[in-house]
């Protein structure tokens, strides 16, 4: 009945917007149930069932399961902040792909685009090594790297790193970072120059700090129960990050937790 009153049966090609909130109580709330949208999920696909090119814009936050079979799933990211999924049938869709990574960076007044995709399914993405909690201490002078938050998304980290010209480990089957010897500037990830590797002992990071002059920290974590906001607080006594014209050197740590233990590695940014 949606299609019918919504979409012109002469249609060259669909493009539909669903609404994902819903208005009651003198207010309005998100909704992330593919089938709380307005039109929802199974009459998008009804429509695509009659064969016309179909897109459908979706929260970035769409589940891998309720991704129809044969579409493809595509993933945007606009200056490392995922703003949409989108489900792309028939013609419109491109062929092979099932899932797809955007990520695009806009720099004085340029936009560029780096794109990464895969025609496996959800779940199907090449194994990588791991590097584990053995292997942390060999970690310094390697190139740790973040994926975009559009190829996490779509589930393509071990995709982008079975896709680099350098042997790239994983450093933790769970976590969405990744080690290469050298950096790796696609556009897909950020590169971060490991410095020194760490136990995560709030204790021993604020003596760190103190001995190496850190006047200023960011944070960045994965697998950890702390936010950065703790952690920067209970390092440097309440500094926020950022600050200008505060004493001391500007560190980077990223936290994260490798099989049972727990580390902090200090960076230095390459992008």
């Amino acid at each position: 009945a949606w299609a019918r009153a919504h979409v012109p049966a002469e249609a060259d090609a669909v493009w539909l917007d669903p609404a994902r909130r819903q208005v009651g109580g003198g207010g309005s709330a998100r909704v992330f149930d593919p089938e709380a949208f307005s039109p929802p999920l199974s009459v998008v696909t009804d429509i695509a069932a009659t064969g016309v090119p179909l897109g459908v814009k979706l929260g970035p936050g769409l589940p891998h399961e309720a991704v129809p079979a044969g579409a493809e799933a595509e993933w945007v990211s606009v200056d490392g902040d995922v703003v949409e999924a989108a489900l792309w049938f028939n013609a419109a869709a491109r062929p092979g792909v099932r899932r797809a990574a955007r990520v695009m960076t806009v720099r004085g007044g340029e936009t560029t685009t780096a794109q990464l995709v895969s025609g496996a399914d959800f779940g199907d993405s090449p194994e990588v090594e791991a590097v584990g909690e053995e292997g942390m201490a060999g970690l310094v002078g390697a190139v740790l790297h973040e994926p975009d938050g559009a190829v996490i998304r779509a589930g393509l980290v071990t995709d982008l790193a079975a896709s680099w010209p350098v042997p790239t480990r994983q450093l933790d089957p769970h976590l969405a970072y990744l080690v290469a010897p050298e950096p790796v500037h696609d556009g897909l990830a950020r590169a971060h120059r490991i410095e020194a590797v760490h136990g995560f002992h709030l204790a021993s990071l604020r003596r760190w700090a103190k001995e190496t002059g850190v006047g200023r920290l960011d944070v960045k974590k994965r697998g950890i129960r702390e936010t950065p906001e703790e952690v920067r607080r209970a390092v440097l006594g309440g500094a926020k990050p950022g600050r200008r014209g505060g004493a001391g050197r500007h560190a980077t740590l990223v936290l994260a937790r490798v099989g049972r233990s727990r580390f902090a590695l200090e960076v230095t940014p390459l992008d």
